[in-house]
């Protein structure tokens, strides 16, 4: 018996251990984005696309500009959120969505607050938007969803205005 509650009290000290060491499940992945100008061209695209995964990804910008890749694990409905923009002097960016059909990239419209649009319009640093149009206003978070079958890619190229830029993306 005393063998028995040794053995046991062991293996809950290495179970404590263990799970004090581990990585919680919540910890966001980290993405830099390397600066490309929008491109139609799928090869050049995915030379330099910083590929992300399901989940919440926080994406540092180089440049103002660049290309993220996400590729379906399984067929189903996607929802891309993108908060929190925030560099030094701009007040606006965008991320337009573009799906591949051959050897190009197309825009897409997606399903957004206001109806659908290949373009989501965000603010940054908190801007205000003067723009009374939903579709066309530029939010603080915008979410993106659309339909992508097993192992199709959705890209999406993110502009701003200046060098650096970061910003969450939320993929569910």
């Amino acid at each position: 018996m005393k063998k028995l509650t040794k053995v046991l009290s062991l293996m809950l000290v290495a179970a404590l251990v263990l799970g004090t060491f581990a990585v919680p499940a919540s910890a966001a992945a980290k993405k830099t984005v390397k600066k490309h100008g929008f491109e139609t061209r799928v090869a050049p695209i995915n030379k330099c696309a910083a590929v992300v995964k399901k989940g919440t990804t926080n994406l540092t910008i180089k440049g103002g500009e660049g290309y993220v890749k996400f590729v379906a694990p399984k067929t189903k409905k996607y929802s891309f959120t993108f908060s929190n923009l925030k560099n030094k002097g701009g007040v606006s960016g965008f991320v337009e969505m573009q799906t591949r059909d051959g050897e190009y990239c197309w825009l897409t419209k997606v399903k957004t607050k206001g109806g659908q649009s290949d373009t989501l319009w965000l603010s940054i640093n908190g801007a205000k938007s003067s723009s009374s149009d939903t579709l066309s206003k530029r939010l603080a978070s915008r979410t993106g969803t659309y339909t992508l079958k097993k192992g199709e890619a959705m890209y999406m190229y993110v502009y701003t205005n200046m060098r650096k830029t970061t910003c969450k993306l939320v993929i569910k």
